[in-house]
């Protein structure tokens, strides 16, 4: 499913990984025109990995302090320091428990 993977790197994202070019198309398909495909599609088309990850007992109102796991997690999957990493945007938070956030290694 995906090119770079770890079940537990983050402090808090269980089975997070990296999506494909394919994972993306099958789980936004051109036909939809929700905010969330075209946020994904959009950072994806712009150089940006989608990073996914899960926390079962993440909720919405708390969704927001998982961005330093978000960085810690990228950084993990891309075996680089935080300091490398940057966060785009939360592409996808619509699901319970799961979040897509748009990273890439700084330039």
């Amino acid at each position: 499913m995906t090119e770079l993977q770890n079940s537990n790197c983050g402090r808090v994202l269980n089975n997070a990984c990296i999506l494909t070019k394919e994972d993306i198309n099958k789980i936004y398909p051109i036909t939809d025109n929700s905010r969330m495909a075209y946020l994904t599609r959009e950072f994806s088309e712009s150089g940006y990995d989608i990073l996914y990850g899960e926390n079962p007992n993440m909720s919405k109102s708390k969704m927001w302090d998982c961005l330093d796991d978000v960085v810690i997690t990228a950084a993990c999957l891309y075996q680089k320091s935080p300091e490398c990493i940057k966060v785009g945007a939360f592409t996808d938070i619509s699901q319970p428990n799961t979040i897509y956030a748009a990273v890439r290694l700084k330039d």
